[in-house]
């Protein structure tokens, strides 16, 4: 497994609210039995009113959100769960398909249970801080990998270290799908961590090396978070010139991750 993890530990994290709306690029060809490249897209602290105003009167300075607007299956009403917006419990349902709290009338392991957004020790996982019926919260990296895939996470908040700690060769449940593929299911990581608040330089560093990992390793799956528009939405409002100017700025990077796409035939197809 190659790990890095850039910049200086945050003595302070903070309990920020998280996803607000989560971009989801999945790169399909056209027969759904030869799908081979995911690219899962999180772009952190999206206000979709304000995301979506944008769009329809300033389409020339979001032109890759529009791009999914236009091309994908788009709604600004999504939500992965309607009760817990903040980071680590929405994305955990986005990882594991489960939602946060058990729903009324559904059994008691339908949830993941993880319900915190704060501080964890380096020996946290989720299935030991989570819902405590079950054993084990099997992720999306648990199926690709056990499926003789390769997987990999880019995340520019330190908190995703937990989703490192949890599918580790450690911690990661046995292969028993065909061939023994380990337990290590989360191949690559690399992620760029805050100092009080989120770096533009640290996400900037993410992205391009995500960029060129991507070219050279050709992941089956990958989950890619931006937190930039999160930390400045509540540093400086999510109505601010900094945030639209951070949104703007994501919306490039989304430009660079099509462009990566489009430039390989069997990533296009």
């Amino acid at each position: 497994m190659r790990h890095a993890v850039l910049g200086i530990q945050s003595t302070i994290r903070r309990a920020l609210i998280g996803l607000l709306l989560c971009l989801s690029m999945i790169m399909l060809s056209r027969s759904a039995s030869a799908v081979i490249h995911v690219i899962h897209i999180s772009v952190d602290g999206l206000r979709v009113d304000l995301l979506e105003a944008n769009i329809n009167t300033s389409p020339l300075d979001h032109p890759k959100f529009k791009r999914f607007v236009d091309e994908g299956a788009t709604t600004f009403n999504a939500r992965t769960d309607y009760t817990y917006t903040n980071t680590l419990p929405n994305h955990t349902s986005m990882l594991t398909g489960r939602p946060v709290e058990q729903p009324v009338g559904a059994t008691n392991t339908t949830h993941h249970g993880y319900t915190s957004d704060g501080t964890f020790s380096d020996s946290s996982t989720l299935h030991d801080s989570g819902n405590p019926n079950l054993p084990y919260v099997s992720s999306i990296f648990d199926v690709v990998h056990d499926n003789g895939l390769s997987t990999a996470l880019y995340a520019s908040k330190d908190k995703f270290s937990l989703y490192v700690q949890s599918y580790s060769t450690a911690t990661g449940a046995l292969d028993i799908t065909g061939p023994d593929n380990g337990r290590d299911k989360i191949g690559t990581h690399l992620i760029t961590e805050e100092f009080g608040i989120v770096d533009s330089n640290l996400v900037s560093l993410m992205h391009t090396n995500y960029l060129s990992d991507m070219a050279a390793n050709e992941y089956n799956y990958s989950f890619l978070h931006y937190a930039l528009p999160d930390s400045i939405g509540h540093s400086g409002g999510w109505e601010s010139e900094s945030w639209n100017s951070s949104v703007e700025l994501i919306d490039g990077y989304l430009g660079d991750v099509f462009d990566l796409v489009e430039v390989n035939p069997i990533r296009k197809s």
